[in-house]
């Protein structure tokens, strides 16, 4: 009933860099085909449950004013990017010289779309299950 905010979401991500800078993004291995699947680079990430009041503090400051209707909509691009600060706590990414990347407004801001979309999407599917 009550939210743990360190019972992380654990997760993985499974990627290839394609051609043109591209990138091949799943969810889970079961979506690879086997004999591609060494082709694939694992992240483990953890995400951070969000609390009623840290789901309508997202809300709220992902609002916008419409002028003409004099009512407020979601910003959705706002949305997702506020969410996925607040949610993303760890991953084990390394960087070239073999250092930790850091999570950061930086670091969220340069993942590719579709690595951002998984994260959501992995949160999204976690959340709202029901066993």
């Amino acid at each position: 009933m009550f939210i743990d905010e360190k019972n992380y979401i654990k997760a993985k991500i499974y990627y290839k860099i394609q051609k043109a800078n591209s990138i091949q993004v799943e969810t889970s291995l079961d979506k690879i085909l086997e004999d591609k699947r060494p082709l694939y680079k694992e992240v483990n990430i953890e995400l951070k449950p969000m609390t009623w009041k840290a789901s309508n503090d997202l809300m709220r400051e992902s609002r916008t004013k419409n002028m003409q209707s004099g009512t407020y909509d979601i910003d959705w691009i706002t949305y997702n990017e506020k969410k996925i600060k607040m949610i993303l706590h760890s991953w084990d990414i390394k960087n070239e010289a073999g250092k930790d990347v850091p999570i950061n407004e930086s670091t969220i801001g340069s993942m590719h779309p579709s690595v951002a979309q998984a994260i959501l999407s992995i949160y999204d599917n976690n959340e709202y299950v029901e066993e």
